[in-house]
């Protein structure tokens, strides 16, 4: 299910054109989320988790969330990563 994006109430953003879903706290200049944001492309997830994002179909961006990219590809092993991370990993330094 999506929700309304905002960049200060969701953490993971999910760009429909790219089918990429991004960290907000973990973004880099690279992910390019305000073009998404401008362009109307973007989507929050409810719950608000990577997991709920790659149930609907969207891959980990590997700038921001390169651990779960890698992981990838298959879906058993993204939503493996996907629970790993659920909100646990803090933002890079």
């Amino acid at each position: 299910m999506h929700s309304v994006p905002s960049r200060s109430t969701q953490r993971f953003l999910g760009d429909t054109g790219s089918r990429l879903v991004h960290d907000l706290l973990n973004e880099t200049p690279e992910c390019g989320t305000l073009e998404v944001l401008r362009q109307g492309r973007a989507v929050g997830f409810i719950p608000d988790s990577l997991r709920a994002a790659v149930a609907e179909k969207f891959r980990p961006c590997p700038r921001c969330l390169p651990e779960e990219a890698a992981a990838g590809g298959q879906e058993g092993e993204a939503a493996g990563a996907a629970a790993a991370v659920e909100d646990h990993r803090p933002a890079r330094a």
